[in-house]
């Protein structure tokens, strides 16, 4: 399920409007929203096969995994409901109702994560912007990639800083989240994270 915390700018009211930073890297291209997922540890279910399910290989525990959108002025725009930890970002993508968010011209930045969602959103006419990725038998980036990653990654740390302050807050703060809550972390999240923004 995918909430709404505000509604997604629309381009006529980004025009114009992005800040000098995002303007140096995406030019022109109309970037609506900030993708990203994050990840609660939780407590180890007893059954094997729940614990595989919720296996995050990326935090080496069991983790409870959301994705969040953010508007270029800071805002979360929306979030997805809770997916186990073993679910890739693109899955979340696909069958957290995001794809229906999409508009044509759209431009989401997202870590290498997203990578395999370029094909989806080429279909809407949008694409997804994730740093440059290094191949085997390339030695190392060029200057030109060094520094368009950098400046990706620069703008994209303000995601990382809000899910941060959701994370200093009540049951998220916990090293792991009681299996209690398991249901109801996508709605806590959902409640949470509009109070952080103050």
């Amino acid at each position: 399920m995918c909430r709404y915390h505000y509604p997604p700018p629309k381009a006529e009211e980004l025009s114009g409007k992005c800040s000098d930073a995002w303007e140096a890297v995406y030019g022109s291209v109309l970037v609506r929203m900030v993708l990203d997922c994050t990840e609660y540890r939780i407590q180890a279910p007893s059954s094997r096969k729940a614990a595989r399910t919720v296996w995050s290989d990326y935090k080496q525990g069991h983790t409870a995994k959301i994705l969040a959108a953010i508007a270029p002025s800071g805002a979360f725009v929306w979030s997805s409901d809770a997916f186990p930890g073993r679910v890739s970002d693109i899955e979340i993508c696909e069958c957290s109702g995001f794809m229906d968010l999409v508009e044509e011209g759209d431009c989401y930045p997202a870590d290498k994560g997203f990578d395999g969602l370029a094909a989806s959103l080429r279909e809407k006419l949008a694409r997804v912007v994730a740093p440059p990725r290094r191949f085997r038998g390339v030695a190392q980036f060029t200057s030109d990639e060094r520094e368009q990653g950098a400046l990706q990654s620069n703008l994209r740390i303000h995601v990382e800083r809000h899910f941060s302050r959701v994370q200093a807050w009540g049951v998220f703060s916990r090293k792991k989240i009681s299996l209690l809550y398991a249901d109801l972390i996508g709605n806590m999240f959902f409640v949470v994270t509009p109070l952080m923004q103050f």
